[in-house]
């Protein structure tokens, strides 16, 4: 294993954790909300969108039948997640750069995952 893969094996477990706590983070912002505005909106299917992409390396770690599911349909939905975050972001509301970083987060992390770092 080259250095790279050593740095980037020894960043992996940190940086999910800070992205786990991120997302958590976003969804009780989300959850103390008054007002719904379209822009937030967008924010929310980011967030939506993202979430749903996090279990699916773990789900594939116990049920080895699900790997190519996983490796196929996750960095494609959080792929997806992106744009609907940079609308979100384009005009004021509490997760609208929570959830830009979230989604552009949980896609390196794919991208790490799927490299083999």
């Amino acid at each position: 294993m080259n250095d790279v893969g050593k740095i980037v094996g020894i960043l992996f477990f940190p940086f999910a954790g800070v992205l786990l706590a991120g997302l958590i983070w976003t969804w009780v912002r989300l959850v103390r909300m008054r007002q719904r505005t379209v822009f937030s909106i967008l924010s929310l299917v980011a967030l939506a969108l993202t979430t749903t992409t996090v279990p699916l390396p773990f789900l594939s770690l116990f049920h080895y039948q699900w790997f190519d599911v996983a490796q196929g349909l996750g960095p494609q939905v959080s792929l997806v997640a992106i744009p609907f975050a940079v609308g979100g972001a384009l005009r004021p509301s509490p997760i609208r750069w929570h959830s830009l970083a979230c989604a552009v987060g949980v896609f390196v992390l794919w991208m790490i995952i799927l490299t083999g770092g």
